[in-house]
């Protein structure tokens, strides 16, 4: 076992520490507005806010308009027909002719690759089941993933939990499975808020492990290894 340890977290809050055996030696905060470097516990240099994490902003209000008609459009879908052990009350009908919306949120989907194939078998089982699977990442190569509804957004937004929030409670989407390489974002999330209000799971497809607060926000928390 190594004495050095390097944590990282999410994009926002303490987002790298470093520790040898239990001493805490060095810890970058990074707010809102700055970055602030801690070497033993002191504060010893503060710099700007990132350039790129400013950007991402800019550029998820330039999506912002095409995700939002795109997940509308994808909430009004109706099934033709309802179990039939469906009363004929109106409003069960009506409920049941919404198809529910299920987030796949990844990071980036490469043209080819074990995670990419698994996430598309998902989203068709998911369309199987007569739900309606969308995939949410930063950038997607992957041709075959792309037959399914795609919204992109730059994870180092810090109103990104806000974005993904107003979503939630316009009723836009009904739940949201993480696939997920690299575990940063879900630092920066409200889940805690959300559990309560759509399912939320995660498929874990890298070689690390969740910290036991973050997984005992989902339903479910699978290794895909």
């Amino acid at each position: 076992m190594s004495i050095f340890k390097v944590t990282r977290y999410g994009f926002f809050g303490k987002v790298l520490t470093g520790q040898i055996l239990t001493i805490h030696i060095f810890s970058l905060v990074r707010t809102f507005n700055r970055e602030e470097f801690y070497l033993f516990g002191r504060k010893i240099f503060v710099r700007p806010f990132p350039l790129a994490f400013s950007q991402a902003s800019m550029i998820n209000s330039v999506f912002s308009r095409q995700n939002r008609e795109t997940l509308r459009q994808q909430s009004k879908t109706k099934t033709s027909m309802p179990p039939e052990s469906l009363t004929p009350d109106l409003n069960e009908y009506k409920s049941f002719l919404k198809r529910k919306v299920i987030l796949l949120m990844t990071d980036h989907l490469a043209s080819v690759g074990g995670a990419e194939t698994r996430i598309v078998r998902t989203a068709d089982l998911l369309s199987e089941l007569n739900f309606v699977p969308m995939i949410l990442c930063q950038h997607n190569a992957h041709t075959a993933s792309q037959k399914f509804p795609n919204l992109i957004l730059d994870y180092r937004d810090p109103h990104l939990g806000t974005v993904i929030g107003k979503w939630i409670d316009e009723g836009l989407i009904h739940g949201i499975e993480f696939h997920v390489k690299n575990p940063r974002v879900l630092y920066d999330l409200p889940l805690f808020d959300w559990k309560d209000k759509i399912m939320l799971g995660a498929q874990i497809h890298n070689l690390f492990a969740l910290t036991k607060e973050l997984k005992q926000q989902f339903e479910y928390c699978h290794s895909c290894l």
